[in-house]
């Protein structure tokens, strides 16, 4: 509730719409949330890393994604795949970021 509260500012707006719609809204919002959370993981992992070892935004979003397999179809979206995919994600971040920092390939 408190993520659709800091996107939209007014609940009303999502509560009124038709239960596909919202479901849609509520799963870009968890969306948006990761890629915002993974951009600044990788502000982070982007001060270690120097020309040689440089990877673009995109490739290391894609990366962590990967295995990522929620799709725009699926609406049967419950607590625990979402934490699970979470944990995904940081886990293949954290790889990656360990690979980076001993200059090896990912």
């Amino acid at each position: 509730m408190d993520l659709l509260l800091t996107r939209y500012k007014n609940i009303d707006y999502v509560m009124d719409m038709d239960l596909e719609e919202g479901i849609e809204i509520i799963n870009t919002a968890y969306k948006k949330k990761a890629e915002e959370m993974l951009w600044q993981r990788w502000l982070v992992d982007y001060s270690n890393m120097d020309k040689e070892h440089f990877i673009p935004f995109t490739d290391y979003k894609n990366k962590v994604f990967k295995d990522v397999n929620i799709t725009e179809n699926n609406n049967k979206v419950s607590k625990e795949s979402i934490e699970e995919t979470a944990k995904k994600a940081i886990e293949e971040a954290e790889r990656i970021k360990k690979a980076d920092q001993k200059g090896g390939s990912t």
